[in-house]
């Protein structure tokens, strides 16, 4: 499925979001989607609504529209001409066409979201270094070679497009280009570009015809920039670009008998670098060597693209089988089973001491833990989110306490988190989570003060190690999830995957 505009609109991370999608067990329903948005922080709620509420609901939301023929899930805005939809591509509907395409379900998200900033990726790396380059060399270059050169950056921004777009990453600027952004009306023409641009009929040595055009332009552009006096090499191989547009043109108008727009462009870009050539003005220095540099700059071009292309499929390979270990993994039933596979831990006082959250939670958590593990920070990260996020849950905190390996920096800490923990469970996790931040006794006990041995307390906390004795609970940290010790096979943060169905269950 395809959300590369909703993924825009939104201002998500496009790979994560497909990866965690791609991944969920549930794929590829609304349970995926929502848990999805979740991941990213964006709270949402799903409805079933009736046609009359339509009006009722906020101006930005999510539900499933036919476009293409096809429903899909789509980022809708009501403006006051219609919808504005997103989803792989943008559309616009009438009042009338959005009713009569919608359907009853909706996701209702919270417009309070933190706005998250857009990272910036290796794609935009790579067209600032272009822009740099090309920049740096206008002082330099003719009015005619700097045409040129910008014809080329064109021409290079759409081949790279191209390039990922057929490794699956689909992009916002072929898509506005191909199918004009405007309605469903435009789907053919986006279709067309489908099919133009996945056709395998010209493959040679694994490339494609979009992958020898980003190569084209990437040479070009580089022998005008860092080649002097290489009017002629670029003059060579225009006029071989002519002999790429006529097949182009000849494989869409014969054989697939489909245009693609954006092919068009780029065979419009090399007519007009051919013409911009032959109107260039002053007296051409024809030289071997501009020649062999730009043939050697080309060899090294390809085979940075060639393994570019190698290395991309091999990774969206493993990252394929990657989401369907992990859509296995994640699978509730499953890891139910496996939960369950060994013999319950009933701990006699389950909420003695250290106890956060409601009792008679149906979801009902321990962690063992110790203030000196330095992985119990991550544990502790974990239940700290799941009690932000979840009211239903409670959790016992057990530290491991020995009395005879204790210092009294130890007894002290742990005396005092327990004088904090009476007044305010709320405080307490705060002053949890500044220890295993810092992990320093003096910044500690001048940040909250410095409490009195509570021998009795400690004694309590000792009888309460020798029962996670009694059941091997001796490393740190371990998770014991509705009386069952948490699966080895699984990773902490997989809790997150499964909470929803424990609370449920």
């Amino acid at each position: 499925m395809n959300f590369d505009q909703l993924i825009h609109q939104l201002k998500l991370d496009k790979e994560e979001f497909y990866f965690q999608f791609n991944s969920h067990p549930d794929y590829p329903s609304a349970l995926a989607l929502s848990d999805t948005l979740d991941f990213f922080r964006i709270q949402n709620d799903a409805y079933e609504v009736e046609e009359d509420i339509w009006g009722e609901l906020p101006n930005k939301y999510i539900a499933i529209v036919k476009q293409d023929g096809q429903s899909k899930f789509t980022l809708v805005h009501h403006t006051s001409n219609g919808y504005d939809l997103f989803s792989d591509k943008k559309y616009h509907y009438s009042e009338k066409e959005f009713k009569e395409n919608v359907g009853n379900f909706v996701l209702i998200m919270d417009d309070q979201q933190q706005e998250k900033s857009d990272k910036i990726g290796k794609k935009n790396i790579f067209y600032i270094l272009i822009a740099l380059f090309l920049l740096v060399s206008i002082p330099f270059n003719t009015l005619w070679n700097n045409v040129f050169n910008l014809l080329s950056v064109i021409g290079i921004v759409l081949s790279y497009e191209l390039f990922f777009q057929d490794l699956g990453q689909t992009s916002v600027i072929i898509s506005n280009i191909c199918s004009g952004a405007k309605s469903g009306a435009d789907a053919s023409s986006a279709s067309s570009c489908d099919k133009v641009i996945g056709d395998s009929t010209f493959n040679i040595m694994g490339l494609k015809l979009q992958d020898y055009s980003f190569i084209y332009f990437l040479s070009i552009f580089l022998i005008g920039v860092f080649i002097p006096f290489s009017a002629t090499a670029l003059g060579i191989f225009s006029c071989i670009s002519l002999v790429a547009v006529a097949y182009s043109l000849y494989m869409q108008s014969v054989v697939l008998k489909t245009f693609c727009k954006v092919c068009l462009f780029i065979a419009s870009i090399l007519i007009v670098q051919f013409v911009v050539f032959l109107l260039r003005p002053g007296v051409n220095v024809y030289s071997l060597y501009p020649i062999l540099a730009a043939v050697v700059l080309i060899i090294g071009v390809f085979a940075f693209v060639y393994y570019l292309k190698d290395l991309n499929l091999k990774y969206d390979e493993l990252k394929k089988n990657h989401m369907k270990n992990l859509r296995f993994k994640r699978n509730f039933q499953l890891f139910q089973r496996e939960l369950e596979s060994e013999g319950e831990i009933n701990f006699e006082k389950p909420e003695e001491l250290f106890f956060v959250g409601k009792t008679n939670s149906k979801l009902q958590m321990a962690i063992i833990s110790n203030p000196y593990c330095g992985f119990c920070k991550g544990g502790h990260e974990i239940i700290e989110k799941l009690l932000n996020k979840y009211e239903d849950m409670s959790v016992q905190i057990r530290f491991n306490y020995r009395d005879f390996r204790a210092d009294d920096n130890y007894k002290k800490l742990l005396s005092k988190l327990y004088e904090i923990y009476q007044k305010d469970q709320k405080e307490f996790l705060k002053a949890l989570h500044f220890w295993f931040e810092k992990r320093d006794h003096a910044l500690f006990f001048s940040t909250y003060g410095e409490a009195e041995i509570n021998q009795p307390f400690l004694h309590a906390l000792e009888i309460q190690t020798i029962e996670n004795d009694k059941y091997s609970l001796n490393f740190t940290p371990i998770f014991i999830v509705n009386k069952f010790k948490y699966p080895n096979m699984y990773d902490r943060e997989d809790i997150f995957y499964f909470t929803d169905d424990l609370i449920d269950g």
